[in-house]
């Protein structure tokens, strides 16, 4: 085996386990895909301070008025924001459902 290789293994044996003991602190995907957003729709987002992770979790996208879900481990979308938004997100926009 190549110094590369022993190296890559490593740092998965590493990574492995802590992903199947609930070692992840964040979002096990990401919404983050933006290349396709125009200026003004990426200003949208980080000005309101889209995260894909929240700090506060009872406000979250997924219990939103303004999101659209996805299938599980997949993107949403938002009634707002443009783009790829994470269930388990949050922007300052957040309205309770009703």
């Amino acid at each position: 085996m190549r110094r590369r290789e022993v190296i890559r293994l490593a740092v998965l044996a590493a990574i492995v386990p802590l992903s199947a003991c609930g070692g992840e602190t964040g979002p096990s995907f990401s919404c983050g895909e933006t290349a396709a957003l125009s200026p003004a729709e990426l200003a949208m987002r980080t000005g309101q301070q889209y995260t894909d992770q929240t700090t506060q979790p009872d406000h979250r996208c997924s219990n939103c008025r303004y999101y659209t879900p996805a299938p599980p481990a997949e993107c949403g979308a938002c009634q707002v924001i443009r783009g790829p938004i994470h269930p388990e997100g949050f922007c300052n926009l957040w309205t309770t459902p009703g």
